[in-house]
């Protein structure tokens, strides 16, 4: 079957082959991938910013959809046909991903989905929603999963809370969304006026330029009235000083940029 094979470093060393296309067993389910996204972790395995650690080949890119088309006799849960996505970490089940759920992951330590098929273990997809294509669903188990655990089990948001999300990436408008249907107000910041114009579009209550408004925690913070909930902090160690001038006592930072 054809995949796409990173050899080396860098992108002039991701290229098309020809590899084995592998078989379920009694546990496993067959999938024919129908759609994959990027994110930023996968560019930087590919060009060698993420780690030194690569076992080449690899088929990278964690996140994609398809349908599943040959099953093992054991598998109960899924059948033909069924639109799934691959888990992010295929040995995270339920609770807090501790250290051995987080050890593998997929486009890292196990291949990636840039390829048309994939055999996984039952347990490590899950359905789509029929209201999700298979492109939108791509842009899930990566992106979708941190915004939601950083705002559901880790922060509390309720409705009449105050989210403070950094950029309009991947993780920024998923916070974004789930925010607003968790009844929250949100604050977005961005470089980009149309970017945050898009943001206002989708719900964002306050909008703020950073290069404009360089003390945006202090605006953050008053615009909450006693400071926000909760902060997606994207930018690490750069934006933190910011995050905690926003952030109210007892509030939750969830620091997803690098440190």
């Amino acid at each position: 079957m054809t995949a796409w094979q990173l050899n080396g470093f860098g992108l002039k060393n991701l290229k098309p082959a020809q590899i084995t296309q592998g078989e379920p067993g009694a546990d496993d389910v067959l999938i024919q991938f129908e759609a994959a996204s990027v994110n930023p972790r996968d560019y930087q395995i590919i060009e060698g910013l993420f780690t030194p650690n690569v076992n080449f080949p690899l088929t990278p890119l964690s996140d994609g959809a398809g349908v599943v088309v040959a099953k093992g006799d054991d598998v109960t849960e899924l059948g033909l046909g069924d639109r799934v996505t691959p888990l992010f970490f295929p040995n995270w089940r339920r609770g807090e991903a501790l250290y051995d759920e987080r050890k593998i992951s997929s486009g890292l330590e196990t291949d990636g989905v840039l390829r048309k098929f994939g055999v996984y273990n039952q347990n490590a997809v899950i359905k789509i929603p029929c209201y999700l294509s298979a492109c939108e669903a791509a842009c899930l188990p990566c992106a979708g999963l941190t915004a939601w655990t950083s705002l559901v089990p880790v922060a509390n948001i309720q409705s009449g809370n105050t989210v403070l999300v950094q950029g309009t990436g991947g993780v920024a408008i998923a916070a974004l969304q789930l925010s607003k249907a968790l009844g929250a107000k949100v604050v977005i910041i961005s470089s980009s006026d149309e970017k945050l114009a898009r943001a206002k579009s989708m719900g964002a209550d306050l909008c703020i330029n950073y290069v404009k408004q360089p003390d945006w925690g202090s605006e953050a913070f008053e615009f909450a009235g006693y400071g926000v909930d909760a902060v997606i902090d994207i930018g690490g160690a750069g934006t933190m000083e910011q995050s905690l001038s926003a952030i109210r006592h007892g509030g939750h930072i969830a620091v997803i940029g690098y440190m």
